[in-house]
């Protein structure tokens, strides 16, 4: 029994010997027999794409269970790890530095932040009285001015 696939060589060979019409990019087929390889194809396409829809849900079937297995294997493997972990002392030490260096860099961090905003505390001042010093030229400079246009 010939498949879609041998259907569809078949097609591509008999369009491929056909008679070309002169002068363009055309060629003579026999109607009859395209038609009948069409019909074959599709006869056969249909229990094709069942084939195919068949193994695409045992391949999906297969994967969901794969991932279960693979889940399953993880969540053993971890809690032996946290079994292990557990019940070992250089673990609580750990825990204890690792608490212990978390402090201090919330701590460093709560300084560092602090500086930063005294420093930008003291820029923004520094900003202001340069501000207020230029104004004050700006106001002197137009009071010259008018006093000038006055005299």
């Amino acid at each position: 029994m010939e498949t879609v696939l041998d259907l569809l060589s078949r097609l591509e060979k008999l369009i491929a010997r056909a008679a070309p019409v002169p002068l363009t990019d055309r060629r003579m087929i026999d109607e009859k027999q395209v038609t009948s390889l069409v019909r074959m194809i599709r006869a056969r396409l249909p229990q094709d794409l069942l084939d195919a829809q068949q193994m695409r849900t045992e391949a999906i079937a297969m994967l969901h269970r794969a991932q279960e297995e693979a889940r399953q294997i993880v969540l053993r493997a971890q809690e032996h790890v946290q079994h292990l972990a557990d019940g070992h002392e250089v673990v609580a030490h750990a825990r204890i530095k690792a608490e212990e260096a978390i402090a201090r860099s919330q701590r460093e961090a709560t300084e560092t932040r602090a500086g930063a905003d005294d420093y930008a505390r003291q820029v923004l001042d520094d900003l202001e009285q340069g501000v207020t010093r230029i104004l004050m030229s700006i106001r002197k400079g137009r009071d010259l001015l008018r006093s000038s246009e006055d005299s």
